[in-house]
């Protein structure tokens, strides 16, 4: 991509330079295919119609490798054997068919950035769980031994607070889990953006 997935790309190539001089071929002479796709970032508008073109060919893969994972610093490589997926969706609601004075209308009908207001602050109970029905049911449940080995990288979630300016107090999230637990091993229902009615400069009724 054109963002983060670069040193990915170039560690896989280099170490396909490595098999090829040791070996004299690419990947010790393993059949493989690199599939460089630049649209990441901006949503893959391409990569749906290329896999459906081509879903012959790719079934005849064995494995699929992914480099868009990360490590928590230099020095401290990981395995990543889990993602968490994306399910976008956009809501728009209306309510009366034409702009309304306040003055004259507030508090006799809909407002629908209120009403849109309201039904997304239930999204979340006083725990910070989301309230979706069935949201969890497919979520794999940590180990001991998974939570053991995480607390034991040592992570600052303090330092990473205070590289994005954000003190120690916004550790919020999921009662009950860590900050790299909840990053890690929990799913989350996020606000991406939200707009309505007049966004001008000054005011407006």
């Amino acid at each position: 991509g054109a963002v983060d997935d670069k040193g990915q790309v170039m560690m896989f190539i280099e170490a396909l330079h490595a098999w090829k001089n040791v070996t004299g071929k690419p990947a010790g002479g393993a059949r493989f295919t690199v599939l460089l796709e630049g649209e990441e970032e901006s949503g893959s508008v391409s990569l749906e119609g290329f896999v459906k073109d081509r879903a012959k060919e790719l079934k005849a893969c064995d494995v699929c490798l992914i480099s868009d994972t990360g490590m928590l610093g230099r020095g401290k490589p990981a395995i990543t054997y889990g993602v968490r997926g994306l399910a976008y969706t956009q809501i728009t609601l209306h309510a009366a068919n034409q702009d309304l004075h306040s003055g004259l209308w507030g508090g006799r009908c809909p407002n629908p950035i209120t009403e849109l207001a309201r039904v997304l602050a239930q999204l979340h109970d006083k725990k910070r769980r989301v309230t979706i029905p069935g949201f969890y049911d497919a979520v794999i449940p940590l180990t001991k031994q998974e939570r053991a080995a995480w607390k034991a990288l040592k992570f600052s979630q303090t330092a990473a607070l205070k590289k994005i300016g954000l003190p120690p107090a916004a550790d919020i999230g999921e009662a009950g889990f860590t900050a790299m637990e909840r990053e890690w091993a929990r799913p989350t229902a996020e606000i991406n953006g939200i707009w309505g009615g007049y966004t001008g400069a000054g005011a407006k009724t």
